[in-house]
């Protein structure tokens, strides 16, 4: 019997057999603490923590950071431990970026997860997936984030954004600076303003600019007016800009010509 159960083939079927009965265990949860109140989704939380902090199976983890979605602002006693995960480089990948997605849709989003997703998105050794799934956490909870760390998202991107064409790090920089509303609105303006400023960020702060009126109304005459004033500054060096019709600045001019008439209209 024992020489059996130590076959390797037995044992690795053994192991099989008891990742998919745990499994299915975790994903019945799940269903079930949808209908619970909060108290027995406190209950459910307790389980659900038990097993993230002593499980080593990949696809049981996943599966249980899946299922904390179900949970509602009860997953909110399990975020200093998501918060770990979301950091820990010795995880799986796939089940970092579930632990990401997990950050920016707990409602009452704490500043020590800013923080964290802030450090990843800085981290020049994390993949550009990773970064692309904290950006789009905060992104969730920009309207929780402090002016320091929007402004520290800002020098972030602007940093990345001079090493770095990647059109999905582009886009999703201009949804999340966007989204941080009129609290990094003079920061952004005082970047397309810099004439030795990387093109890139340049382009990256005026979008943000746009996305920001379109997200408030309010911000609109604000944006517009100091569009109008560097668009008439650059228009003092019309044969400068005309002369290259590839420079940054010829760039610049027509892109906030553009956005400045979308504002208008």
């Amino acid at each position: 019997m024992k020489e059996k159960l130590s076959d390797p083939i037995i044992r690795e079927k053994r192991d099989i057999k008891k990742t998919i009965v745990k499994t299915e265990a975790i994903i019945a949860i799940s269903k079930i603490t949808m209908s619970l109140d909060f108290d027995e989704k406190m209950k459910a939380a307790m389980v659900y923590q038990k097993v993230l902090l002593k499980e080593k199976n990949d696809d049981i983890i996943f599966n249980t950071l899946l299922s904390l979605n179900r949970l509602g602002d009860a997953a909110l006693s399990l975020l200093p431990l998501i918060n770990e995960m979301a950091k820990n480089t010795s995880l799986k990948q796939s089940i970092r970026n579930q632990a990401l997605e997990l950050i920016g849709k707990i409602s009452e989003f704490s500043r020590n997860s800013a923080n964290v997703l802030i450090n990843i998105l800085s981290n020049p050794g994390e993949s550009m997936d990773i970064k692309l799934n904290a950006m789009s956490a905060l992104k969730e909870a920009s309207d929780n984030l402090s002016k320091e760390q929007s402004e520290e998202i800002i020098k972030i991107i602007m940093h990345e954004s001079e090493m770095n064409n990647d059109i999905n790090f582009i886009n999703r920089s201009i949804e999340l600076l966007s989204s941080c509303g009129d609290k990094c609105l003079d920061t952004l303006i005082s970047i397309i303003k810099e004439k030795n400023r990387n093109l890139n960020c340049r382009q990256i702060a005026a979008y943000a600019c746009f996305g920001i009126t379109k997200k408030d109304f309010n911000t609109e005459d604000y944006v517009l007016s100091y569009f109008v004033d560097i668009i008439k500054e650059l228009e003092k060096e019309q044969e400068v800009i005309y002369k290259n019709l590839e420079s940054d600045e010829y760039k610049i001019y027509n892109l906030l010509l553009d956005l400045s008439k979308k504002i208008a209209y």
